[in-house]
């Protein structure tokens, strides 16, 4: 987890863009402090994952789906 702007919060070790599926591990927050953006994006892996707003620069933009939970 940690802030969506941050290489370290991602397993590739990069920033997502807008062609990249992102998946937001169970158990792992990450907070969006700003713009961002993903082709996909799953929150959790099945029973938990949690995606937060910084409520002061906060935006999000997806391009294909967006999955919550148990799929």
């Amino acid at each position: 987890g940690g802030n969506w702007s941050a290489a370290s919060t991602w397993q590739s070790g990069t920033v997502p863009t807008l062609v990249d599926t992102v998946t937001i591990v169970d158990g792992a927050t990450v907070t969006i402090d700003v713009n961002a953006n993903a082709g996909n994006l799953t929150i959790g892996q099945g029973t938990s994952g949690t995606l937060t707003f910084d409520a002061t620069t906060g935006r999000t933009a997806l391009h294909e789906a967006c999955i919550i939970g148990n799929h």
